[in-house]
């Protein structure tokens, strides 16, 4: 019933306006106090394909559990996904496991983690990110409706993240398209020259405030 619970608040919350950081973060937090775990985070695929702790939550502050927030995994995807289904998710009971793809090993490397669940977050085949959840104290055994329930978990987390980007750039669009139409009327005002173009400079800067507001937006969603 928890699970389900969480679902449904987070389903609900991804057809909406939302704020992505804190509704990542709180996803994170929720889920690693229910699901018991020593670490959950949230993986964000980077415009150099890399991978980035962007979002965590510890069970533990102190120095033997350290935080990973802002962590690079610098993984090559193309030979990851050459070794590991990489839109499935990856249950690792014992991350010392012979059996472990040397690929992903490297991956989890570093984590701390004796066991490890990740879910890989996409949409529409697009790989954003991944979603993790971390056993660092003792093995796990993780069971089918623990992956299930992450899996979809991780479907309505791209959901969201996805309405934010699209909500974004249209939000973008129209601002700019507005500057654009300002300038048209003020060059068809017929106005004193000098008087237009102080506008149309004014406007400019506009312009250049809405990419550079979007762009950071865009960053800090990544």
């Amino acid at each position: 019933k928890a699970r389900e619970a969480i679902l449904n608040r987070i389903g609900s919350e991804t057809f909406s306006v939302i704020n992505l950081d804190h509704f990542l973060q709180a996803t994170v937090t929720e889920v690693g106090k229910m699901m018991g775990v020593d670490r959950c985070d949230v993986m964000t695929l980077t415009s150099e394909n890399h991978l980035r702790i962007t979002h965590e939550y510890r069970a533990s502050l102190d120095e033997e559990l350290p935080s990973l927030l802002g962590t690079q995994l610098r993984v090559d995807l193309e030979r990851l996904q050459e070794g590991v289904d990489l839109y499935s998710p990856q249950a690792i009971d014992d991350t010392s496991s012979p059996d472990v793809a040397p690929i992903l090993q490297k991956l989890i490397d570093g984590l701390g983690s004796k066991s490890v669940l990740v879910v890989p977050i996409t949409f529409n085949l697009q790989l954003l990110g991944m979603l993790g959840l971390h056993h660092c104290r003792e093995h796990y055994q993780w069971n089918d409706d623990e992956i299930n329930f992450i899996r979809n978990l991780a479907q309505h987390i791209a959901i969201g993240y996805r309405y934010t980007h699209i909500y974004t750039e249209k939000e973008r669009e129209a601002r700019i398209n507005k500057v654009l139409l300002e300038i048209a009327n003020d060059i068809n005002t017929g106005s004193d020259f000098t008087e237009v173009i102080e506008r149309i400079l004014d406007r400019s800067v506009d312009l250049l405030r809405i990419q550079a507001a979007c762009l950071a937006i865009i960053d800090a969603n990544n």
